[in-house]
């Protein structure tokens, strides 16, 4: 039977409607499951992310093997202009295909890191990536309100050259007003080094995300800029992006800095992890502590109840306390001998 024209053409637009709900819906990381890690790292598939091990064949939002899926990757400042979320970009600046590094020509690629290892990489130069910004979106399909992020990366630096760029790390609800975090910012030096090889910077940082609602999107960016130097620049990567909404606790690896914006804190820590504190007030309500280097920001808070260990320094410009209650007094243990103490701390003691 022939449906009249104006009843197939409404038979298309629904049909168009629900393709295109589904892609904006499905088509970036969704966090369908709290307290469970999930690892981006551009050698396996991710649903919604990337198909396959990265190739640095471009960005779409039907990605084929070696593609990124650009409803969950939107990127500004190459000269081939920008890419935004479920847009199609496959040549140029957006493929420059996989590479060991020593390259040239800016744009993205699949740097490979170390053997089989690639990661989402990418060439600054004269008018590529300086300034630039890859933002990575998520969604929240957990059932739930998610009230913090755990968020692990490693930035790739392979200093080749002789100028000195940087890489920042901010977070958004709204993909407009993004706070940013100066102490993850990483930066090249300015001389190359005289056998260049890929150095991995890792962090973990803890994102209070204000009360994610189910459903919401949220926005982490990674920008980058030229710092000082002449002539070319350095190749940067990022890589095993692992997050973790509302943790049950906080493991974290050795390797990895500290930093957490703001958090009540119940969980373990690896003895001799670093501790930087941003701002808020961080309570260490769980046990004894073992920790390397704390550092604190002005504003910022660090309480203990019980015990710490010190492997490090501190330097404390915002307010360090050791608190007392009915049945245990909070203390700093053990010091080593070239430990440096910066600041007033203060030691309650329970009447």
């Amino acid at each position: 039977m022939n449906l009249p024209i104006k009843i197939r053409f409404f038979a298309f637009l629904v049909t168009l409607f629900f393709f295109l709900v589904n892609t904006i819906m499905w088509g970036q990381l969704q966090i369908v499951a709290a307290n469970t890690p999930y690892l981006i790292n551009f050698d396996a598939t991710v649903s919604g992310v990337n198909e396959g091990q990265y190739a640095g064949t471009g960005f779409t939002p039907n990605p084929t093997a070696g593609q990124l899926n650009s409803n969950a990757f939107a990127t500004t400042g190459m000269s081939d202009g920008s890419s935004v979320f479920g847009g199609t970009n496959l040549i140029g600046d957006f493929a420059r295909s996989t590479s060991f590094g020593n390259v040239i020509t800016g744009g993205f690629y699949a740097f490979e890191v170390s053997l089989g290892n690639r990661a989402f990489g990418f060439q600054p130069g004269s008018s590529d990536f300086t300034p630039g910004s890859v933002t990575l979106r998520l969604q929240n399909q957990t059932g739930t309100t998610i009230e913090t992020l755990r968020l692990s990366y490693t930035v790739y630096v392979r200093n080749d050259q002789g100028r000195s760029n940087n890489v920042n790390f901010s977070y958004s609800a709204d993909n407009i007003s993004f706070t940013q975090q100066p102490l993850l910012e990483i930066i090249s030096p300015i001389a190359a080094d005289g056998s260049p090889q890929w150095v991995a910077h890792t962090y973990t940082v803890i994102v209070g995300m204000e009360a994610l609602a189910n459903n919401d999107f949220y926005y982490l960016r990674w920008d980058s800029d030229d710092n000082g130097g002449s002539g070319s620049r350095d190749e940067f990567a990022i890589d095993d992006i692992q997050l973790t909404a509302n943790p049950n606790d906080l493991v974290f690896s050795e390797n990895g800095s500290l930093v957490f914006p703001l958090y009540h804190l119940n969980g373990t820590l690896q003895a001799g992890d670093d501790l930087l504190a941003l701002n808020g007030s961080i309570d260490f309500n769980f046990g004894n502590v073992a920790l390397g280097n704390i550092t604190i920001n002005p504003g910022a808070e660090v309480d203990f109840t019980n015990n710490l260990t010190l492997s490090g320094d501190v330097v404390n410009n915002g307010s360090l306390i050791f608190k007392s209650t009915t049945t245990n007094t909070a203390q700093l243990d053990v010091v080593p001998a070239n430990s440096k103490l910066l600041g007033n701390v203060t030691i309650q003691r329970y009447i």
